[in-house]
C-alpha cells in the first residue's frame, strides 16, 4: 500500500495559494487538512488517468480508466499501453483523441523524451514546462 500523506495550512505552497486568492483561502481554511496517496512510485498510469478524466466526470474517467488497466493485463506501463492498437485502446470508451495523447505519452516515455526520474530534482516550473509540451497535457 502506498504512502498517505496529508497537506494542511501550513506548507509555504498553501500559504502562497491564500495570500494569492482570497476567497480560495476561504475555502482552503473551510476544507481543512486533505489526505492524498502520492504517486510518486509510478507516475505514468497517474499521466494516463490525468488524460483519461480530462473533460469528463471522475466516475466516467475512473470506469475508462478501470478498462483500459483490464486491457493491459493490470499493467499499466508505457510498454503495454504501447502494444495495444489504437482500436483496443477506443474499445475502452475513450475518443480517437484521447487515444492519440495517450499513446504519444507512452512512446514520450519509451523514447527517453519524458523522464519521470528527473522530476524530483527539477523546479515546478521545469517540470510543468517539460509536461506541457505532450499533447493533450499543454496542447
Amino acid at each position: 500500500m502506498a504512502d498517505i500523506a496529508t497537506l494542511d495550512l501550513h506548507p509555504p505552497s498553501v500559504q502562497y495559494l491564500c495570500g494569492k486568492d482570497t476567497r480560495l483561502g476561504k475555502v482552503i481554511r473551510m476544507v481543512g487538512p486533505i489526505t492524498y496517496e502520492p504517486h510518486a512510485d509510478n507516475p505514468f498510469p497517474f499521466l494516463i488517468h490525468e488524460i483519461i478524466e480530462q473533460m469528463l466526470s471522475v466516475k466516467a474517467g475512473d470506469k475508462l480508466f478501470g478498462r483500459l488497466e483490464t486491457l493491459c493485463k493490470g499493467q499499466m506501463t508505457p510498454e503495454s499501453i504501447d502494444a495495444l492498437s489504437v482500436e483496443e485502446v477506443r474499445s475502452t470508451g475513450a475518443s480517437t483523441t484521447k487515444v492519440r495523447y495517450m499513446k504519444y505519452a507512452a512512446s514520450a516515455v519509451l523514447a527517453g523524451t519524458l523522464d519521470f526520474s528527473r522530476f524530483p530534482s527539477m523546479t515546478d516550473e521545469a517540470a510543468l514546462e517539460e509536461l506541457v509540451r505532450l499533447p493533450g497535457i499543454g496542447s
